[in-house]
């Protein structure tokens, strides 16, 4: 009985609220198409770095947050779960992926699909949909959505399997060379 008292003495409420910072200068800014989300991130084209920018939207697709991760020259490093962790502090609806290849193709890579379909799959154990994989280059940019990269009957494992055969052809194709 003494226990229960000293409990209930200390819990005076529990609550939950979406962070959210009030200085946002994008708040209310909608991305509802791939062409929209590139034109917003369009400064990604001069860097001299790879790097992600995780949108973060609402259910009506307005802006609510950015997350970026920071690269080098080839590669920014992504944690599924920080992407994850961010949407559920903000309360987010849906993400899109945008990320930039300094070198100028915008062809995704194996690694990019892997991370596309990573991340995919960790959003979806919490309904936080991921709306497209923007990757910006010199010349456009390439929508995971438009290529049907985000299908929610896709097998991930046969994707991871055949990324992993794409990345092993990649190691070996310069060893069959005459």
């Amino acid at each position: 009985m003494e226990q229960e008292e000293t409990m209930t003495k200390y819990a005076y409420r529990l609550e939950t609220k979406r962070v959210k910072d009030p200085d946002f200068p994008y708040a209310g800014k909608n991305l509802d198409c791939p062409e929209a989300v590139a034109e917003f991130c369009r400064s990604l084209e001069d860097s001299d770095v790879e790097k992600m920018i995780i949108l973060h939207l609402s259910a009506k697709n307005d802006l609510i947050g950015i997350q970026i991760f920071p690269g080098t020259v080839n590669k920014a490093v992504v944690y599924p779960r920080e992407v994850v962790k961010q949407s559920l502090l903000t309360a987010t609806a849906g993400i899109v992926l945008v990320h930039n290849h300094p070198s100028g193709p915008f062809d995704p890579s194996p690694e990019d699909r892997a991370l596309t379909q990573a991340i995919f799959s960790c959003a979806k154990l919490f309904d936080i949909r991921v709306l497209d994989h923007i990757i910006l280059g010199e010349n456009g940019f390439f929508s995971a959505k438009g290529a049907g990269w985000l299908q929610e009957g896709k097998n991930f494992l046969l994707i991871l399997l055949i990324n992993a055969f794409d990345v092993f052809l990649g190691l070996l194709s310069p060893l069959l060379r005459p």
